[in-house]
Parts: structure tokens; C-alpha cells; sequence
């Protein structure tokens, strides 16, 4: 096949790819409105059915020998009000019965339109593999703008790779700092309360061994972080000092230390300066995951925009041999 009808064929792909995202799109938002409007229904029936029923117990008294119609016999209007009750109760029955058909009708029609959603399942994914092949079939051609785009395109895998090892930092800082705050929290109280130190000796403890693995994972998650891309484009690699990154330190001095309060202000200092060196540096790996987000933005507009210059019908008038 040469290229000319290569196109052709793939472009027709990609058109019928995207009418049916459009045609998935135009029966969810159909479904929408038809199950807000199935809910209202289902809504009002009851209060139908019970207004149906209150209009054919007034129909059944005036009918029975009863009070209220001696009375209304006597006066000549019983015959009258009964027609009236009758009618008021015909009305209710009927618009009962509209609502049921109208639920129905709902019902079947979500059903149906359920049944040809199934059909699109996958659109979504075979526009996705279209676009590949769209984009294969450009980096295959001989031309400078395929060079550009190979370019582009490595673009957007290398900062892509960045970004997830950034992301991955950035919840494990997170994570470290949610641990030692509620270490200083701990701390806090103890203090407040006047809360003999060694009645929550165990509670510290092992929130320090949680926090201390959590800090472990933030660190590993920073040297991966600088490996294999960040070096290229940031020589500034973020680092965790050793002394203030671990809790060995602290141990050292706590067990020196003179008495309770002493050992609980060393505590806090310690915890102080560990929190404002996490949240530094979580603050720093987020502007650079908000940056890599905006760069792979950028390649990605940008890579969209020449594959559109690209793909183009005069690009492709003059056949040649496949490749």
C-alpha cells in the first residue's frame, strides 16, 4: 500500500474512531436526563397513587348508604357531587396510569441506550491506538517535521518518566511530614498536660519507628528522583541532611539528658527542626512536579499541533513505494 492510500485508510479510521467518543458522549448525556427525569417520576407515583385512592374512597362514601348521602339526597345534589367525584377520580386514575407508562417508557429507553453504550465500550481506547498509529505513521516519514516530531516525542516520554518518580517523592513527603506532625501533636500534649513521660513512652516510640520509616521512604524516593533523567535537567538535587533526617541522634541525647523535661525539650527542638526541613523539601519537590506538569502540557500542545500540520491530504499527494 503506499503512502497516499495509507492515509486515507488510517485517517477514515481515526474519523469513525471519533465520531463514536461523539456518539458515546451524546448517549451518556441523553441517559443523564432521562434518569433525572425517571427519579422525578418515581417520585411522584406514590403521591398518585395515593391521591387516586383518597378520590375513589370519596366516590365509594357518596355511593354507600350512608349520612353524607341521605344528606345530599335530601338536597338534591347527590347525584350531582357524585358525578363530580367521579370525574376527580377518573382524573387521578388516569394521571396514575401516565406516570406508570411514563417510568416504563424511561425505563426502556435507558435500557436501550445502555445496550448501544456496551457497542462504545472501547471507543476510547481504539481512538487512543488510532492516534498511535497516526503518530507512527508520521515518525516513519523522511521529512524534517518527522524529525521535529521524534524530538517532541522524546520529549514527552523523558518528562513523563520525571514526573512519576516527582509524584512518587511528593506523596512520600508527604507522608513522612503527616508522621512527624503527629509526633509533635504527641509531644504537645504531654506537655500541656503534665502527663508523666514514661506513660506514653510506648505510643512515642512507636510513632517515631513509623515516622522513621516514612522518612527512609522519602529518601529513597529522592534518589530516584535524581536518577536517570533529573541530572540533564536540574544539577540541583534535593538532599536530606543526615543528622536532622533521623531519630539516632535524638536517641543519643535523650538518653544523656538530666531529667523528663529536659528530655522533652530536646525532643521538640529536634522535632521542630526535622518538620521544617521536610516541609522545605516538599515544598521544593512540588514546584517541581507543578513545573513538569506544565512542560509536558507544553510538548504535549505542541506535539498535536505539528501532527496536524502534518496530517494534511496535500502532504501526502505523491505516491511512493511503502516503506
Amino acid at each position: 500500500m503506499n503512502t497516499r492510500d495509507a492515509f486515507a485508510e488510517l485517517n477514515l479510521e481515526l474519523i469513525a474512531a471519533r465520531k463514536a467518543i461523539l456518539e458515546r458522549d451524546r448517549i451518556l448525556d441523553m441517559m443523564a436526563a432521562l434518569d433525572v427525569e425517571l427519579a422525578q417520576k418515581q417520585d411522584e407515583l406514590p403521591l398518585l397513587a395515593q391521591r387516586r385512592q383518597n378520590e375513589w374512597l370519596d366516590v365509594a362514601e357518596l355511593e354507600s348508604v350512608g349520612i353524607a348521602t341521605i344528606v345530599f339526597s335530601a338536597l338534591g345534589r347527590h347525584e350531582q357531587l357524585l358525578a363530580q367525584q367521579l370525574q376527580e377520580y377518573l382524573e387521578a386514575k388516569l394521571t396514575y396510569e401516565q406516570c406508570e407508562q411514563r417510568i416504563a417508557s424511561l425505563q426502556n429507553n435507558l435500557a436501550h441506550l445502555n445496550e448501544q453504550l456496551v457497542t462504545l465500550a472501547d471507543c476510547e481506547e481504539i481512538y487512543q491506538a488510532r492516534q498511535e498509529q497516526q503518530k507512527e505513521f508520521l515518525l516513519n516519514l523522511d521529512t524534517a517535521e518527522a524529525r521535529q516530531l521524534q524530538t517532541i516525542t522524546e520529549s514527552l516520554a523523558q518528562t513523563a518518566a520525571m514526573l512519576k518518580e516527582v509524584e512518587e517523592a511528593l506523596a512520600h513527603g508527604r507522608a513522612a511530614h503527616t508522621a512527624l506532625t503527629t509526633i509533635q501533636k504527641r509531644l504537645f500534649t504531654i506537655q500541656v498536660s503534665a502527663i508523666n513521660y514514661t506513660q506514653l513512652l510506648d505510643a512515642l516510640l512507636k510513632d517515631s519507628h513509623n515516622a522513621q520509616l516514612s522518612l527512609e521512604s522519602f529518601e529513597r524516593e529522592l534518589q530516584d528522583m535524581s536518577q536517570p533523567f533529573w541530572q540533564d535537567h536540574d544539577p540541583q538535587r534535593p538532599e536530606l541532611a543526615d543528622s536532622p533526617f533521623s531519630f539516632l541522634s535524638l536517641a543519643t541525647q535523650l538518653l544523656t539528658a538530666a531529667n523528663f523535661n529536659e528530655r522533652l525539650k530536646l525532643w521538640q527542638e529536634h522535632m521542630n527542626r526535622l518538620v521544617a526541613h521536610v516541609a522545605g523539601l516538599v515544598e521544593l519537590v512540588n514546584g517541581r512536579a507543578a513545573h513538569l506538569h506544565a512542560t509536558l502540557t507544553q510538548r504535549r500542545q505542541e506535539q498535536t499541533a505539528l501532527i496536524e500540520s502534518m496530517w494534511q491530504p496535500d502532504k501526502f499527494l505523491t505516491e511512493s513505494p511503502d516503506r
